[in-house]
């Protein structure tokens, strides 16, 4: 998926989600809304800061480090 792909289905759930916030009953929807827009946001920002993302939840954490470290290593000059 590409990174405008990924920020359209961000905004997608988020518009989804937006006229529910304030239905008491549908709290849970919502927070599952926003929790489920997250990844691509995350997905959008990686494949637009590094050129590169995950394209699954599992080991996501692992992945953003490892990302974020060889960013701090580009920006010292490669050590």
């Amino acid at each position: 998926m590409t990174a405008e792909a990924h920020r359209q289905a961000a905004e997608d759930i988020e518009k989804t989600i937006l006229p529910h916030q304030a239905a008491s009953y549908a709290a849970r929807v919502v927070i599952e809304g926003a929790w489920g827009a997250a990844f691509p946001w995350i997905a959008f920002g990686c494949e637009t800061k590094h050129q590169n993302h995950q394209e699954s939840h599992a080991r996501l954490g692992t992945f953003l480090r490892r990302e974020a470290r060889g960013s701090s290593r580009r920006m010292v000059g490669g050590h």
